[in-house]
C-alpha cells in the first residue's frame, strides 16, 4: 500500500525534518518576500544559521510563544535591529 504524501506550512524538528533543512529547500526553489513564523524558543543561534536566507526577504517577522535567549532579548528591549556581533 502506497501513503499518500501530504504537504503542510506546519512542522516539527524530527530526524532529517529540521527548520534549518525546510528553509534550504524553499529558499532553493522559491523567492519569498514574507518570512512568518510561529515557534515557542527562539535562539541567537539558530537565528544565525538561518541568517542568510533572511538576507533575501523583505519581511520578517517572527512570534515567539515561550523563551528567547538573553541576546535576542536584549536587543528587543533596546529596540535594534538583531545584527551578529564582530
Amino acid at each position: 500500500m502506497f501513503q499518500k504524501l501530504v504537504t503542510t506550512k506546519f512542522f516539527t524538528n524530527k530526524g532529517e525534518n529540521t527548520l534549518l533543512n525546510k528553509l534550504k529547500g524553499i529558499f532553493e526553489y522559491k523567492k519569498p518576500y514574507y518570512f512568518d513564523a510561529l515557534v515557542g524558543f527562539f535562539r541567537a543561534s539558530g537565528y544565525f544559521r538561518i541568517r542568510e536566507f533572511l538576507n533575501k526577504v523583505s519581511k520578517i517577522r517572527i512570534l515567539v510563544g515561550i523563551n528567547v535567549d538573553n541576546l535576542v532579548l536584549e536587543a528587543t528591549l533596546r529596540g535594534l535591529l538583531f545584527r551578529e556581533l564582530s
